[in-house]
């Protein structure tokens, strides 16, 4: 493989994102925390990443965009690949992140007043998509205290 630099990933520069707005910095402000939060990273994007906004930006339009037609191909042969599920294109339906997608995902499958069961410790949003559908969520751990015959003992 040719040694390109949009291929190497910096992991070792700290960046400090302490007065930059983040949410995830800014709220444990001057608090001997060390917030680890899964989806947002601390370090700085790949340059690949950062050259492809720079061309959007430079672009000067910023409207609503369709999935390039090339996305749709890998997301549809990561799944045949990976999953060995062939999927049709209209199946895909894009959402604007994982929050909304368990939020519809809770609505589909479930009726109101229907329990969630749902792994911990998650992130925190994750738990909110349950509770806009059922008053009552369940975590495993609850599943083993209230039902003792289904922990397997």
């Amino acid at each position: 493989m040719a040694n390109h630099p949009e291929q190497f990933f910096d992991f070792d520069t700290p960046v400090d994102r302490r007065n930059t707005a983040s949410l995830k910095w800014d709220k444990y402000k001057g608090r001997d925390i060390i917030p680890l939060w899964v989806a947002d990273m601390d370090f700085k994007s790949p340059p690949a990443v950062i050259t492809a906004l720079h061309r959007h930006a430079d672009h000067g339009v910023f409207g609503y965009t369709m999935p390039p037609e090339d996305l749709l191909e890998a997301v549809m042969c990561m799944l045949e690949h990976t999953h060995a599920w062939t999927v049709k294109p209209e199946w895909i339906v894009w959402l604007p992140g994982l929050v909304s997608g368990l939020n519809i995902a809770c609505r589909a499958v479930g009726e109101q007043g229907d329990a969630v069961i749902t792994t911990t410790p998650a992130y925190p949003p994750f738990l909110s998509a349950p509770s806009s559908l059922s008053p009552m969520w369940m975590t495993a751990a609850d599943i083993s205290s209230t039902f003792p015959e289904s922990s397997g003992s």
